[in-house]
């Protein structure tokens, strides 16, 4: 744990000037959005030149130069732990080049990583947010992107709430191009939209007994052939209108995989998300509830790799039950509630805050499986670096009855 956390102090001075450097964070709001906006810059990698040609004539110049290699315009140097679980840490180039105008923020973001463990990431999105007659439009935004990966050692561990800790390997390689919106309806509700296409290949693991000789195509539907998909998505978010202190959220959203090309992979999907949460400038509290349901239309099976799953992290990167493996549950339909506490431990400083968490989750093949038997929790402490009051990286041990003390983090440096 003490490497752990060395790892992540050292990379925090880097990551400062990026948390100053973002327009908008989730307790973010207009007001301080336009506060906190950098300056124009000319030229290209502008900070870069004027660090570190000076970094023999004051130490504080060395600390800005390796700072702007991570985050100057257009293009930079950028890295992490991970960009999905089991990837390792990464590096690569990315950015995001600012074309606003008078009417609306545009911005480019793309990515090119390659991780330790022979993953590698490709990602290019454009962003744009119109002004209104009271500036800069907080939930409206438009988005066109694609991405390509190969995630190259994944695990499963089989279907449903008591499968054995038996790892599977097994490896996927996607391609995704597709377009969204969000636009306010109400001051108090959002609506999305989305729709994009998906081409999903599985591979051959390399680090446990692959999945295509540990199991059948009917405990892992899809693992035997590529499959490609139209996806859609609706969502409905409720949120408060000014939050302060106190800040809470529903989002509701409904998507259809339509599988395209003679498969028969097609099914639908239900998401709900709460959040609501108390946050000061010296301590927080926050509560999450996250409820999925899947259905394979007439016919049809959900395919194994969209199936939601529980572990300390899933395939998107989000934390569930810390105190397990990563993908350690999967089934057609999950539940999981965390609870986050996080208090600053030095008196004049709220960036480092001791944490204490729990969580509780199950996942299930049938709906009225899942009720409060077989419901798998954890709980553990560890410490967070916040910037911006958003959690930018952490380091924790957790506990479960499977894992005495299992040893995770997060890190966040944005491209």
């Amino acid at each position: 744990m003490s490497r752990a956390l060395a790892i992540t102090l050292v990379i925090a001075a880097a990551m400062t000037r990026v948390a100053s450097a973002q327009k908008a964070t989730e307790w973010d709001t207009p007001a301080q959005m336009d506060a906190t906006a950098p300056s124009p810059a000319h030229g290209l990698w502008p900070t870069v030149r004027h660090e570190c040609s000076r970094i023999f004539e004051q130490a504080s110049h060395v600390k800005g130069c390796v700072e702007a290699l991570f985050t100057d315009p257009p293009a930079h140097v950028t890295g992490g732990f991970a960009v999905v679980p089991m990837s390792g840490a990464y590096t690569g180039l990315g950015g995001s080049p600012d074309l606003s105008s008078g009417a609306m923020t545009i911005q480019m973001p793309f990515a090119a990583l390659w991780t330790w463990n022979r993953f590698w990431f490709l990602s290019d999105t454009a962003k744009w947010r119109p002004y209104s007659h009271r500036g800069l439009s907080e939930h409206e935004n438009y988005e066109a992107y694609g991405l390509a990966r190969d995630l190259h050692s994944l695990t499963d561990y089989g279907e449903g709430p008591t499968s054995p800790r038996i790892a599977m390997g097994f490896g996927g390689r996607e391609q995704v191009v597709g377009a969204s919106a969000r636009v306010p309806w109400y001051e108090l509700l959002d609506l999305g939209f989305g729709a994009e296409f998906r081409h999903w290949r599985t591979t051959a693991g390399v680090r446990f007994p692959s999945i295509q000789t540990s199991l059948a195509d009917g405990d892992a539907p899809g693992m035997s052939r590529p499959a490609s998909y139209v996806h859609m998505k609706a969502v409905a978010t409720l949120h408060d209108a000014k939050p302060k202190f106190y800040r809470d959220s529903l989002e509701i959203s409904y998507e259809p995989y339509l599988n395209v090309g003679g498969g028969h992979y097609s099914f639908g999907e239900i998401e709900a998300n709460m959040a609501a949460g108390l946050s000061s400038y010296r301590q927080g509290l926050r509560v999450r509830a996250r409820l999925v349901l899947t259905k394979s239309f007439a016919g049809d099976t959900v395919p194994f790799y969209y199936q939601p799953t529980l572990g300390q992290s899933d395939i998107d990167g989000r934390e569930d039950l810390r105190g397990y493996d990563n993908y350690r549950f999967r089934g057609l339909h999950s539940a999981l509630i965390q609870a986050d506490y996080a208090v600053a431990v030095l008196p004049r400083h709220d960036w480092l805050r001791v944490l204490a968490f729990g969580d509780a989750g199950k996942v299930a093949m049938r709906l009225r499986d899942l009720d409060a038997r077989d419901i798998r929790g954890d709980y553990g402490a560890g410490l967070s670096l916040y910037f911006a009051t958003v959690p930018r990286a952490s380091v924790y041990l957790a506990h479960s009855p499977e894992r005495k003390a299992i040893l995770g983090g997060a890190l966040s440096i944005s491209y």
